[in-house]
């Protein structure tokens, strides 16, 4: 494809430019191809790895699942279709930091989706409904350490040729992707 003829698909021949373009790629890509019939009967279209999601969720109805996904891909819709399969249910809906939950938040009542990070629920979760407890670790997760320093509290030791605190920053990032 010349460059000529790549333009013209961004800018109709009048001049303007065609804003219409991403939609149009994307349809012609085929990316959103797939029909779903929500349980209300109403049609709806999703890609392949949604489809691949709403059918492993309708499959296994009884079993918590779990998916990741970068910004964009469709969490927020596919979430929409997880309360349209499960009415009676609610929701929980981790992320790594609260800017991710904002528009969770704004989009969904919190009666049927619970979206909290997952330290939040990790210290929930270490507190056992003990508050003072909860604030206590709350307040020691947001102390600053070192990687010696926390290979030193964790007990990390060398492995091969790296010192625990670079055995400590490598589990540390490994624990920040999650």
């Amino acid at each position: 494809m010349s460059r000529e003829s790549g333009a013209i698909q961004y800018i109709h021949p009048e001049g303007t430019w065609n804003f219409d373009y991403a939609k149009q790629h994307t349809a012609s890509l085929g990316a959103i191809k797939h029909e779903h019939v929500r349980p209300n009967g109403l049609l709806i279209k999703l890609s392949d790895h949604q489809l691949r999601l709403v059918q492993n969720i309708r499959a296994n109805m009884e079993d918590s699942i779990d998916a990741q996904a970068h910004a964009g891909t469709g969490k927020s819709f596919v979430l929409n279709e997880i309360l349209a399969l499960m009415p009676e249910r609610r929701i929980l809906f981790l992320a790594d930091v609260e800017s991710k939950l904002e528009p969770i938040r704004a989009r969904f009542s919190k009666d049927r989706v619970w979206a909290v990070t997952f330290r939040w629920m990790a210290t929930r979760l270490l507190a056992g409904g003990n508050m003072t407890l909860e604030a206590r670790l709350d307040a020691i997760s947001r102390l600053p350490l070192s990687y010696s320093a926390i290979a030193e509290k964790a007990g990390i030791s060398p492995i091969g040729n790296r010192s625990a605190a670079h055995v400590a920053a490598l589990c540390w990032s490994v624990i920040a992707k999650f």
